[in-house]
């Protein structure tokens, strides 16, 4: 199973379609906070759909007021030490 079919079969996991709305708050929020287009698009949609959070291990996501973002490296427990 790849890594996309993995997500979208996971328990309270849905996808979203980019809207005008979407769109219009991805350019304010690239141009207010400096993200990348991808980025704004993103935490855009994530906003206006009221996603409960955001996965992801991109920092960058932290600027955006009013997104809860979860970082994936928070949740990986931590590698044994080579001995």
């Amino acid at each position: 199973m790849c890594f996309e079919e993995l997500l979208l079969a996971s328990p309270g996991v849905e996808s979203a379609v980019l809207d005008s709305e979407a769109a219009l708050l991805a350019a304010r929020l690239r141009a207010e906070h400096g993200l990348a287009l991808a980025d704004a698009l993103l935490a855009a949609t994530a906003i206006t759909t009221a996603c409960d959070a955001l996965l992801t291990n991109d920092a960058v996501f932290s600027r955006v007021p009013g997104l809860r973002v979860l970082c994936i490296d928070d949740f990986r427990e931590p590698l044994p030490t080579p001995r």
